[in-house]
């Protein structure tokens, strides 16, 4: 692919500021790969082939976040037309976003863990939240329910809007 896809594209509408680098991941997670509707589709190999700024060892540096693809994800526009098509956010450790900024992450760690929900203000027609094996910032002690730790972890509240559905959901095959 040519050097050309991966500028930015300038704005047609209005754009989303997000304050959570980690939240506008799900999103573009959301909109250009579950979606397909944010394009183009951003590959790290093709990145990692024309970007000459400095050599890429995707091997020696693919277990962390390469700072240029987080850097390109935090410029990429999001319109606000686009925001209104997210009805559902699933943040999950194997979501594609995660295997193209750090193609050798574990998931073990809270590299990509949301730090505040503010934003998801941003998205007005977010119906369903769900955490698959990223789970949402929140004091050790509210993991559990009301009923003890065996049973149902109570949803994160902290800037969730009220009214939207969370789940927490278990990753397939365990």
């Amino acid at each position: 692919m040519p050097r050309e896809k991966y500028l930015l594209p300038p704005a047609t509408g209005p754009v989303l500021r997000f304050t959570d680098l980690n939240l506008e991941l799900a999103v573009v997670d959301e909109l250009m790969y579950r979606q397909q509707e944010h394009t183009p589709t951003f590959s790290l190999a093709e990145f990692a082939r024309w970007y000459d700024a400095r050599t890429t060892d995707l091997e020696r540096e693919a277990g962390r976040p390469v700072p240029e693809v987080l850097d390109y994800f935090a410029g990429l526009p999001i319109e606000q037309a686009l925001a209104d098509r997210v009805r559902e956010l699933v943040v999950d450790a194997g979501n594609e976003i995660y295997q193209q900024v750090a193609p050798w992450w574990d998931g073990e760690d809270a590299t990509f863990d949301i730090g505040s929900w503010d934003d998801l203000a941003l998205l007005p027609a977010l119906e369903r939240l769900a955490f698959v094996s990223l789970t949402p910032t929140r004091p050790p002690s509210s993991r559990c329910g009301s009923g003890g730790c065996g049973s149902t972890p109570e949803p994160p509240s902290a800037g969730v809007p009220e009214g939207l559905h969370v789940a927490e959901v278990e990753p397939a095959g365990q």
